[in-house]
């Protein structure tokens, strides 16, 4: 619910800050006229992460209680099944990302980068030894549309530091099926840079395009580099 019960700026802002874009809108008015910063749009903001983060608390505690093995004693919650690793999976929304002040889609997401919102997931899962899964390994900033002002490759090193600063593993995946050599050599770049700790990657997906000879030449092909690394 919004806003958290007992908090004492509850009966102040009932409801959620006005002028929000809507979907597929640009930032608009609500980020250009700095509203974010402004105590209704902090108290939504701040609000909004923390709903995000006690969320993934209460899911990786509900993977501990069902994947526990009696014989296990492990202190970290999700390391204590004998044979299942827990990923968790942050999306990357990395449209505005440019903008460095906002980082407005992420902020309408309740990621709050400007507020260290991958580090802070980073944390967690250090705590309950699972592993961040990230996606857009295959894109790179340089071959966006202007102005979506997207930045998935920044985005994308931004989570590998925080995986590095809290000792987590990092595992990534592509966001669009794509067999070209550009975006397969930039999965291959990203894991060079992630080599300390990079967990596994995921190629999405199998299927009758995947299982085209072209393709799967594509595949042995990113196979091959992956394993050199």
């Amino acid at each position: 619910a919004f806003p958290a019960a007992g908090d004492h700026r509850a009966s102040e802002f009932a409801e959620p800050p006005q002028n929000l874009p809507d979907y597929n809108d640009s930032p608009g008015q609500f980020f250009s006229s700095k509203q974010h910063l402004e105590p209704h749009g902090t108290f939504f903001r701040k609000w909004y992460v923390q709903s995000l983060l006690a969320h993934l608390d209460r899911m990786l505690l509900a993977a501990h209680r069902a994947l526990r093995s009696s014989s296990s004693s492990s202190s970290s919650p999700c390391a204590t099944a004998e044979t299942v690793a827990v990923s968790v999976k942050i999306s990357g929304v990395h449209w505005f990302a440019q903008d460095m002040d906002a980082r407005p889609a992420e902020m309408c997401t309740g990621y709050d980068a400007t507020g260290g919102f991958y580090e802070d997931v980073a944390r967690r899962l250090a705590k309950a030894g699972a592993t961040f899964n990230f996606t857009c390994v295959e894109m790179w900033d340089g071959n966006q549309r202007w102005g979506a002002r997207s930045a998935p490759e920044m985005l994308v090193q931004e989570v590998i530091c925080a995986c590095r600063a809290h000792g987590v593993a990092f595992a990534g995946e592509n966001a669009i099926e794509n067999y070209a050599r550009a975006p397969l050599r930039q999965i291959v770049r990203t894991y060079e840079l992630a080599r300390d700790v990079a967990h596994a990657v995921t190629f999405l997906r199998l299927g009758s395009k995947m299982l085209t000879p072209r393709n799967q030449i594509s595949v042995a092909r990113l196979i091959h580099h992956m394993s050199r690394l």
